[in-house]
């Protein structure tokens, strides 16, 4: 008999909805990405003896990178955003993901860019990565 097959599903962009603070981010391209890098929940210190004592971090935050065309209307949202953060230091928002084809959401109650693309011009259409910081991230996927 032969094994069974594994259950592969390829992601859909359009099934992602992502808002941060006021900004609904949405149209993306089969190119475009988002890519969350979380920090490690517990770490370790070894006690007397060797003792291996766990410790729960204080802190869940994580880095978030999107990926989108530089034509994408989102990119012109990001870029104001950024800027007004930049002259105020208000620009700390909350951040969602939610991918409707699976479990997963994704929700920070303060998050802010804290990266804009370096500046790329070109005839070409190229794509700008944004990073965020993700403070006290919450998954629920």
């Amino acid at each position: 008999m032969p094994p069974p097959v594994p259950n592969l599903k390829t992601y859909d962009l359009s099934e992602l909805i992502l808002n941060f603070g006021l900004d609904d981010i949405q149209g993306f391209g089969p190119n475009d990405a988002l890519q969350i890098t979380t920090r490690q929940i517990f770490d370790h210190e070894y006690g007397l003896h060797g003792a291996i004592i766990p410790k729960l971090s204080k802190y869940y935050d994580a880095d978030a990178s999107l990926t989108i065309m530089r034509e994408s209307d989102n990119a012109q949202s990001l870029s104001i955003v950024a800027a007004l953060d930049q002259l105020s230091g208000l620009g700390n928002f909350p951040f969602i993901a939610t991918y409707l084809d699976g479990p997963s959401v994704f929700t920070s109650i303060q998050s802010r860019i804290t990266k804009k693309p370096d500046p790329s011009f070109n005839r070409k259409n190229s794509y700008l990565t944004w990073i965020f910081k993700l403070y006290r991230l919450i998954d629920f996927g």
